[in-house]
């Protein structure tokens, strides 16, 4: 053999060990990639409550968190929706656009179910709180028709109070944010801005109720307070969801008034009791 003939052999050889690593490359990213399909959430079992602050939405949630498990606050509503609507038509129409083109659906959709498949491998169902990111509602209905939606509504003179509440000196707010607390003689801008607020997020949570095409149901807070047990089984029958008695008994008596330690409840504390409207 030549020395030319050799050189020929080792080249084609070379090119074929080449050829060979890119495919192995590429099945171990195929096998990476569906393994992380096979992580992401079933949209069906995903039951989101929309709404606003202060409306209920924590109590709900933990009475439902006896039968699913439950994600509080992820805001995922306001890192797509208020990034969406702070862009113009027009931008929103370009491919060049990170969110443009249609992909706006996909990419919510995708980040969504791999987060939560990710954080919640095991459950047969995910309740997800997100009142504050109300605003990205039509995102995510429109992204995940197949999920479950609740809107929480509540008279919008108790959610003002029960902010005013929160946010006065001692106030769970404030103590949560290390803050001095509301003037209590000067609550006008809280009230406006309060009120402001509850426009912006239950108009969005209705608008999206109304047009969403999956299970939906609407709950007043009035009267799931009234009439709890009657009106969380009627939720469940309204979503779908499979419920037995016994357990929708323990997630009512669980989570009353009567026993809620004392210290957790009260005047500025996350749980305080009031005369609705």
């Amino acid at each position: 053999m030549g020395f030319a003939e050799e050189i020929r052999i080792r080249l084609g050889s070379l090119r074929h060990a080449h050829r060979l690593h890119r495919e192995l490359r590429a099945v171990r990213e195929e096998n990476r990639r569906l393994r992380a399909e096979a992580r992401a959430a079933d949209p069906a079992r995903l039951v989101w409550i929309f709404g606003t602050a202060r409306v209920g939405s924590t109590w709900l949630m933990r009475m439902m968190g006896e039968t699913h498990a439950t994600w509080n606050e992820p805001l995922v509503g306001s890192l797509f929706g208020g990034f969406l609507n702070a862009t113009t038509h027009h931008q929103r129409r370009g491919n060049d656009f990170i969110l443009g083109g249609g992909y706006d659906k996909r990419a919510l959709r995708q980040f969504v179910l791999w987060n939560a498949g990710q954080r919640f491998p095991d459950a047969d169902g995910i309740v997800i709180k997100e009142p504050n990111g109300s605003v990205g509602a039509p995102y995510l209905s429109a992204a995940l028709p197949e999920s479950s939606l609740i809107c929480l509504v509540r008279d919008p003179r108790d959610v003002v109070a029960s902010g005013l509440d929160a946010a006065r000196p001692g106030g769970w707010q404030t103590r949560l944010r290390k803050r001095r607390g509301l003037p209590p003689e000067d609550p006008d801008d809280m009230v406006r801005s309060r009120a402001e607020r509850y426009l912006n997020l239950m108009g969005a949570s209705v608008a999206t109720y109304g047009a969403h095409r999956g299970p939906k149901a609407m709950v007043r807070y009035e009267a799931l307070r009234t009439d709890t047990h009657e009106q969380l089984r009627d939720l469940y029958g309204a979503l779908g969801l499979k419920v037995n008695e016994e357990t929708l008994r323990t997630a009512v008596e669980k989570q009353a008034w009567e026993n809620v330690p004392e210290e957790k409840k009260g005047p500025g504390q996350g749980r305080r009791k009031a005369t609705p409207g």
